[in-house]
């Protein structure tokens, strides 16, 4: 008796398996017979060009922000270089001296490479000074730290000696008295050509 059970259980089982697959079938023909396969294509075309363009947004997104972070980080070199050390060595603290060196380098500007505004950097804000600097350790060495964390990457490496702040003292020169141009040498200029 309970193998004859068991047989008309697993004949139920079948009959209703293949009563799920008739219904299932059914929908999908009714869907098929109310939404047309052109309606279908272009929706998914749709879906695809949108994550296409999130996925450009994104990219560009990503560029811009390398690029950001480079030239923000070369102004904060610029901005220490600057107002601690060449406006206080300019003239000596005599203002009209600093004021006649200054006017000299209004149009031309004061051109430094990173890899001297690093040296700098380096040497006044890790050292805190060129005597502790040197009795500690190796400036170039914190140097090439600085630059492998700042200003190169997988997507971009920064040319060290090309890529530079001009720093343009402006009248009245005091010592927030300035503007910096950044030209940089770190391969975000060749994409944007290539566009």
């Amino acid at each position: 008796m309970k193998k004859s059970e068991k047989k008309i259980k697993n004949e139920n089982v079948v009959e209703e398996t293949n009563q799920n697959k008739s219904g299932a079938e059914s929908v999908i023909s009714k869907f098929k017979t109310v939404v047309p396969k052109k309606k279908i294509i272009a929706v998914c075309g749709g879906i695809v060009a949108l994550v296409v363009v999130i996925i450009g947004f994104a990219f560009l997104i990503g560029k811009g922000s390398d690029e950001k972070r480079v030239n923000d980080t070369i102004n904060n070199l610029a901005k220490v270089f600057y107002e601690e050390f060449y406006y206080k060595a300019a003239g000596s603290g005599d203002e009209d001296k600093r004021s006649e060196t200054l006017t000299k380098y209004q149009d031309t500007g004061i051109k430094i490479s990173i890899d001297n505004l690093i040296r700098y950097y380096v040497t006044t804000e890790e050292y805190k000074g060129l005597e502790a600097a040197l009795s500690e350790g190796s400036v170039t060495e914190k140097s090439k730290d600085y630059i492998e964390k700042n200003f190169k990457t997988k997507k971009f490496e920064c040319n060290k000696d090309e890529t530079k702040a001009i720093i343009r003292p402006k009248s009245p020169f005091g010592q927030t008295d300035y503007t910096v141009e950044i030209i940089t040498s770190c391969g975000f200029e060749n994409e944007k050509d290539a566009k």
